[in-house]
This record gives structure tokens, C-alpha cells and sequence, in this order.
């Protein structure tokens, strides 16, 4: 037998000879390819599963139901999203930094969950109730600018709290605060 029966004995074990291994890492196969990522659909584009920051400006961002799968995102920045449910956010552990401008959220109520959130941005959305924000207890950056907030006795157990941005807001009374 010559060495075409060799040939066919090779590819019947499934061991691909050297031409065909090289034709095939050089068209960008599994071999010379770099390692496929999962990815979610969000904000017109995929994102890894393994993000850890992402950003997104558009308009028609209204459901954030997808974002429950980046379970290692630090960083999201949102803004003119008209989103209004921050539930899914919740599911965050590991974000840090959660920055909503110009949105439709009046309930804040999932943030309580974010244990480790340090910065916190929710300029321009009509949130009146901070009661959940005075549990995260490694805040220590806060915008409420352009808010509906009156009241800020929740948030005199921020130990950390630092900077607070309180411009084109109701607050009168700034006593609650005395203490940090």
C-alpha cells in the first residue's frame, strides 16, 4: 500500500495530518482563533459575560433584565436609558459603581442589596424615597442631583459617605447629616 492508504488510515483515526491543521488555524478556526466569549445582548451590542465595566447612552435601553448575567460587572453606567425598574441591577454583587442619569426610576428599593456599592449617581430621575440607600454601607459617593428627595434622615447611617451632590433638589434640612 502506498501512501495514499496511509493517508486515509491517518484521517479515519481522527488525527489530521499537517496540511490540513495548517489550512485550517490559518482560516481562523478553534485552533487559531481566539477563545469564543459568551456574550448578552445589551445597549446594540454583546457584551462578555465576564465584563466588568460597561457603559450605555441610548434612548430605547428600557429593560435591564439582560445585565443579570454579569455577575463580575464593577462599573455600569447608564444615561437618557428612560429605564424605571432597577431590580435586575440587584443581582449585581460585585458592582461598585452604579451611575443612572436622566432616568425614569422612582424606586430604589433593589440598590438595598448592592452591599458593595461605593458610588452611587441617580441625577434627574423623580426618586423621592432614599430609605435603601441608607443601607449601603460602603457608599461613600452620592448624586441625588436633580431629584425629587426632601428627606435625607436615611442616610445619616452612611459612615463613609464623603461627597454628596444635592444641587436641584428640595432638601431644606440638612441635619440629619450632622453626624457623618
Amino acid at each position: 500500500m502506498g501512501s495514499s492508504s496511509k493517508r486515509a488510515k491517518s484521517s479515519s483515526t481522527g488525527a489530521p495530518n499537517a496540511a490540513w491543521r495548517a489550512a485550517f488555524i490559518s482560516r481562523g478556526s478553534l485552533l487559531g482563533a481566539a477563545r469564543w466569549s459568551p456574550t448578552i445582548a445589551f445597549c446594540g451590542r454583546d457584551v462578555p459575560l465576564d465584563a466588568i465595566e460597561l457603559a450605555c447612552t441610548r434612548r430605547d435601553v428600557t429593560d435591564l433584565a439582560p445585565l443579570r448575567s454579569l455577575t463580575k460587572l464593577e462599573s455600569l453606567v447608564l444615561t437618557f436609558a428612560p429605564v424605571s425598574d432597577l431590580a435586575p441591577v440587584a443581582d449585581l454583587p460585585a458592582l461598585k459603581v452604579l451611575v443612572v442619569l436622566f432616568s425614569s426610576v422612582t424606586d430604589v428599593a433593589p440598590l438595598a442589596k448592592l452591599t458593595q456599592l461605593e458610588a452611587l449617581a441617580l441625577s434627574f430621575a423623580p426618586v423621592s424615597d432614599v430609605t435603601a440607600i441608607g443601607k449601603l454601607p460602603h457608599l461613600v459617593q452620592l448624586d441625588l442631583n436633580g431629584t425629587r428627595v426632601v428627606d435625607l434622615s436615611p442616610l445619616a447611617g452612611l459612615p463613609r459617605l464623603e461627597k454628596l451632590d444635592l444641587r436641584e433638589t428640595r432638601v431644606l434640612d440638612l441635619g440629619p447629616l450632622s453626624a457623618i
